[in-house]
């Protein structure tokens, strides 16, 4: 009988014992935890984070590039029917940025009149009118004027926003015009804030005389 009690307290001792090991963590244990897990969380926000902003930079800048692109390639469309001899170019050197001053002038072909077989110069729909491109804040703008001089609302276009005028001196479009080799040279800059930081883009465009009707 002894030994049978002998037995059955060794019994109970080993329950106490698996039951000891098989407690929780420790507050200090549960703390290290914590302290991992906010850890790992805050780096994967962080990184997601930058990811993010980099990406919608890197969109932001295309858009930007593409939006230059296009209003460029509308300036280059209207010069192939420019009519050279009517061509006038501002001299930035004595102008400088003002608003509303024409940077280029022109005359482009607008129809053919077939009984005189002669081109009929103008602005668009706008017979004997003149296209100018004028700086209106950062924004570029496409204005015509009729035969009498006077201002067509209805014809102004945005051509370009968001223009580098952060350069006291020089302009963030230039157009210089040479008719002895006969093309048109535009240079063009724009600064926008992406991401809390300035993206510049700039791009130089050559419309050859080939690309000019000359009558």
């Amino acid at each position: 009988m002894s030994a049978g009690r002998s037995i059955n307290v060794r019994s109970a001792d080993q329950g106490r014992s698996c039951l000891h090991g098989a407690a929780g963590f420790t507050l200090i244990e549960l703390m290290i935890a914590t302290v991992l897990a906010i850890f790992v969380m805050g780096s994967v926000v962080v990184v997601q984070t930058t990811a993010t902003e980099s990406f919608e930079g890197a969109v932001a800048e295309q858009r930007l590039t593409a939006g230059m692109r296009a209003g460029i390639s509308l300036i280059k469309e209207e010069l192939r029917s420019v009519r050279a001899d009517s061509v006038v170019v501002a001299d930035i050197n004595l102008e400088g940025i003002v608003d509303n001053v024409p940077l280029i002038s022109f005359q482009q072909a607008v129809s053919f009149d077939v009984s005189t077989g002669q081109t009929i110069w103008g602005a668009g729909p706008i017979a004997n009118g003149t296209v100018e491109y004028v700086f209106q804040g950062e924004h570029l703008v496409r204005q015509v004027r009729d035969e009498w001089g006077e201002l067509v609302p209805a014809e102004n276009r945005c051509i370009h926003r968001n223009l580098d005028r952060s350069h006291p001196v020089i302009p963030p479009v230039i157009f210089e015009w040479d008719p002895a080799d006969g093309y048109i040279t535009m240079n063009t800059r724009t600064r926008s804030i992406i991401g809390n930081k300035p993206v510049t883009r700039e791009i130089d465009t050559v419309v050859h005389l080939e690309s000019l009707f000359v009558y």
